[in-house]
């Protein structure tokens, strides 16, 4: 009986361990993976800028390049609007005017396209009609996607 016992008790053991492992593995194979689309964006914000009248934004190689080149550094650094000028300097963008929206941790385009515009500055810059480019960049870190929009003048 004594053997009968101790083996059962194994067998619990084991099968908890199991269990708790396959658990374990399935919290992470079910997270939420983001899955924003530079596309989508760009589509989203230009339907935004329809509706209220303005002309929708072209899109630009240029500025393309330097958001990317943001949302990477981004990965790295505290989220900030501080010092995007630099590198669009060194993507050689020499415009009158540019902007810049961010985000961080969304894990879908709608929702991320409604929370700029719900957020008055980034609103701002979705709807102003002087910009009239955009380039957008979405950078994988890890365990969240960096996205940058900028927005200019015209090169």
């Amino acid at each position: 009986m004594k053997k009968w016992f101790i083996l059962l008790a194994v067998f619990v053991v084991i099968g908890l361990g199991v269990v708790y492992s396959t658990a374990k593995t399935a919290t992470k194979v079910l997270a939420p993976q983001p899955d924003i689309q530079e596309t989508t964006v760009y589509k989203l914000v230009n339907d935004e800028r329809t509706r209220v009248g303005v002309t929708k934004l072209v899109y630009d190689e240029t500025l393309e390049l330097g958001a990317q080149m943001r949302s990477d550094e981004l990965c790295n650094i505290p989220m900030s609007h501080d010092n995007f000028v630099p590198t669009a300097l060194e993507v050689k963008y020499h415009a009158k005017l540019i902007g810049e929206n961010l985000a961080k941790d969304w894990y879908s385009d709608e929702e991320m396209v409604t929370g700029w515009i719900n957020s008055p500055t980034h609103y701002e810059n979705i709807k102003n009609p002087a910009f009239v480019e955009t380039g957008i960049g979405v950078a994988d870190c890890g365990e969240t996607v960096v996205v940058t929009q900028w927005f200019g003048t015209g090169n």
